[in-house]
């Protein structure tokens, strides 16, 4: 499915780590895993850099992980997130489709 992966010339795995005690405990309180928010924005901020450099890149969230953990030597104990491929696009790019903003944004009210 995502064999375009091979031929991208970067490959950024984007690897969360256990929280320590005190980053759990706000997290239970809180009811809400912040790393994951904050991989969120760390990869997204990449991908908007890659485009600024007139790179293309994508965000891949399906993966065998287990073996990308044993191809990179990454401890069990770790979760790999994403691999963010980075390159230069093959031809041009996809044309993206999108819902109307009226659909998707509201105001004061959900």
């Amino acid at each position: 499915m995502n064999s375009f992966v091979v031929q991208a010339p970067v490959q950024i795995i984007v690897v969360r780590e256990k929280a320590d005690i005190l980053t759990r405990a706000g997290s239970a309180l809180k009811k809400r895993d912040y790393s994951l928010i904050d991989i969120g924005i760390a990869s997204e901020n990449i991908c908007l850099q890659a485009e600024a450099e007139g790179l293309g890149s994508c965000m891949i969230g399906w993966f065998d992980e287990k073996q990308v953990k044993k191809i990179l030597g990454i401890p069990a104990a770790r979760r790999v997130e994403l691999i963010i491929t980075i390159g230069y696009t093959a031809g041009s790019k996809r044309e993206k489709k999108r819902k109307p903003m009226e659909e998707t944004v509201s105001y004061n009210k959900y």
